[in-house]
């Protein structure tokens, strides 16, 4: 019986042992979390954002004020009036990419996707989305994969005189 009731409370404080022990673990972990719920992340225009790592929700900071950024997915085809103000003024390529430099957004739009269209010589015609990040009145630039090496020699032809773009999507400007 000695044994038994000496038993009792060993089982009892080895079992309060490790419950303070999950606690602490519980809060180390709360506290862990709660100070890295957020980070920051630079554009490579300058532009800084804070994520929140628990739902997704980001801002972009202006100085002392944030804005939330709302994602609308791949955005409203913009009007044909706007898609007009939109211009790519420099093209280049190599044998796996097209990049279109100098794409000046003069819309009021936020443009988020463009959808093109080149006709290379004795390939044909292909279609590409690309996915950008171009602000009301300023200049950027995006680079479209091709793809396989058998565009290789293509991309060095007279494909320019074959390139349109077919579709922008984006947001209007505050929305």
């Amino acid at each position: 019986m000695d044994s038994d009731s000496q038993r009792v409370p060993r089982i009892k404080y080895v079992a309060w042992i490790v419950t303070a022990v999950l606690v602490a673990i519980l809060v180390g972990w709360y506290l862990s979390f709660s100070n890295t719920r957020y980070y920051l992340i630079q554009n490579k225009d300058g532009s800084v954002y804070k994520i929140d790592r628990g739902t997704g929700r980001t801002w972009q900071l202006h100085g002392t004020t944030k804005s939330e950024v709302v994602s609308s997915g791949r955005g409203e085809v913009m009007p044909a009036d706007l898609q007009s103000r939109v211009r790519i003024e420099g093209l280049s390529a190599d044998t796996q990419s097209v990049r279109l430099s100098n794409i000046y957004n003069g819309s009021n739009w936020h443009v988020t996707e463009m959808t093109l269209t080149i006709d290379f010589p004795k390939i044909g015609r292909r279609k590409y989305r690309a996915t950008c990040d171009i602000p009301p009145f300023s200049t950027r630039y995006v680079e479209i994969r091709v793809g396989s090496s058998a565009l290789a020699g293509a991309v060095y032809g007279d494909w320019k005189s074959g390139f349109k773009v077919e579709e922008i999507r984006g947001r209007p400007n505050g929305s």
